[in-house]
């Protein structure tokens, strides 16, 4: 039995004693848990300077880097379920089955696989010039200086220099020769000698009569416009 002040202030000072080395435990408990482990890939070689966060249902702690040996530690953690999600340049972002963190330590190693390889493409559209040289021109042009380098007597023989042109003859030099562009028939060409037309709408020339330097032809042209 315990009387008098000084009985009373023992008994306060041993209740608030026993009740500080109650609660002593479970804090210790609570702060020392702590997660380690290693970041590995598929192969199983360590990666270091891999970001790791232990991620929680309530909370999260970290995030902390992998040593150069691929290890990383998280202290202080709070008793709970969580997972560690791992993120490096090059892999795929990983995340952990979950697990319980009680009291000590949990050793939880992260495996991570080769990301995907990933391009972004950028199309900027833009109009630019183009030369003639480039271009299907529709319209083509033998001059003097082409005809001569030729030496043709018949202006067929140029003509068969333009493209979508095709020449038929149908004999030798001097038969019947008609015209045809692009596919079509003989009358749906237009023949203008010096500007003035050499067939009517619709009907067909005979080419054999145009026999250059003979017949004084100092320039070709073809148009294969509609």
């Amino acid at each position: 039995m315990i009387t008098g002040p000084s009985g009373c202030a023992s008994l306060r000072t041993f209740t608030s004693l026993a009740l500080l080395l109650a609660l002593l435990p479970a804090d210790a408990s609570a702060q020392g848990a702590s997660v380690n482990g290693a970041v590995l890939d598929q192969l199983g070689a360590r990666l270091p300077g891999a970001t790791v966060t232990l991620v929680g249902e309530q909370q999260e702690a970290g995030p902390v880097t992998s040593g150069g040996d691929g290890s990383y530690s998280i202290a202080n953690v709070t008793p709970g379920r969580y997972r560690v999600r791992a993120e490096l340049s090059g892999f795929a972002i990983t995340v952990t089955a979950p697990f319980y963190v009680g009291s000590g330590t949990a050793t939880v190693n992260v495996s991570m696989a080769v990301g995907p390889l990933q391009q972004a493409v950028v199309v900027t559209v833009a109009a630019a010039e183009v030369s003639q040289a480039q271009t299907g021109a529709p319209v083509t042009v033998l001059d003097q200086q082409v005809l001569d380098a030729l030496n043709k007597p018949d202006v067929l023989e140029a003509l068969r220099l333009t493209p979508g042109t095709n020449i038929q003859q149908t004999g030798g030099r001097g038969s019947s020769t008609s015209i045809f562009l692009r596919g079509g028939n003989s009358n749906f060409t237009k023949v203008l000698i010096d500007g003035v037309a050499a067939n009517d709408i619709g009907g067909g020339v005979d080419l054999a009569s145009c026999r250059p330097p003979a017949s004084g032809a100092s320039k070709c042209s073809a148009s294969r416009t509609a």
